[in-house]
């Protein structure tokens, strides 16, 4: 994960600090937190279909309107 996650920013033209991670397994999407990228681990146990905080990261990364 950790080379995936660099050359997705190197394509994105972005630093690894300049970017999020969405993922659901902490243990799984640990590399992108060693290649440099925050990340926010959506919350497990929910039903299929049933939201699981996507709202959340939409809100952390949408820009502030006045």
């Amino acid at each position: 994960m950790t080379q995936c996650a660099r050359l997705a920013c190197d394509e994105l033209g972005v630093a690894p600090a300049e970017a999020l991670m969405v993922g659901d397994h902490p243990a799984k999407d640990g590399g992108a937190v060693a290649a440099g990228l925050r990340a926010y681990v959506l919350p497990a146990g929910a039903a299929p279909g049933a939201r699981r905080g996507l709202d959340a990261v939409v809100r952390l990364v949408a820009p502030v309107r006045p």
